[in-house]
């Protein structure tokens, strides 16, 4: 017997009925199948989807992170080409939103930037000694520069030290 367009399968309704009257009876499911892996998991390892019937999509958390990055090695020429026309394209916009960024997170940003160089005390001194070590003569050619223009500056440290050592004394 051929089907008609009008005619439906004979589960669509008892399914359809079904979930109908577990939304008027407010029955709630903690589980679903994963169409991926196809283990029955918790809910809440499945992202939200609005368009499905139970609101959320049918591959889970862990088995759309590895498509994603098997996606990502695939593609990963073309997805750096993309990601770099449009840094260059965006580049006013990404600097005025970065900008702003800043302004507007100004105590955060500078809470990590502490804590990132207490934590890496010890590399930003050996890479500053290292590069000290390389560049010698810039380095001095640069701090005779900056004490010609500061001495206002270094007199005025050296008064307030002085000054200091004799209150302790």
């Amino acid at each position: 017997m051929v089907k008609r367009p009008y005619e439906f399968e004979p589960n669509y309704f008892s399914d359809l009925e079904r979930d109908l009257k577990d939304r008027k009876n407010k029955i709630k499911r903690y589980h679903k199948i994963c169409l991926k892996c196809g283990q029955l998991k918790m809910l809440f390892k499945f992202s939200t989807d609005k368009r499905s019937r139970d609101g959320r999509l049918g591959v889970c958390k862990e088995c759309k992170s590895i498509e994603s990055l098997k996606y990502y090695y695939d593609h990963k020429e073309e997805i750096l080409i993309r990601v770099e026309e449009y840094r260059r394209t965006h580049e006013i916009d990404r600097s005025v939103y970065f900008e702003n960024y800043r302004k507007l997170n100004k105590k955060h940003l500078k809470k990590i930037a502490k804590l990132w160089y207490k934590k890496n005390k010890k590399a930003i001194k050996e890479r500053s000694l290292k590069y000290y070590a390389d560049n010698k003569e810039a380095c001095q050619a640069i701090r005779k520069l900056w004490i010609k223009n500061n001495k206002e500056k270094i007199k005025k440290y050296n008064w307030e030290y002085r000054k200091l050592r004799a209150s302790l004394e």
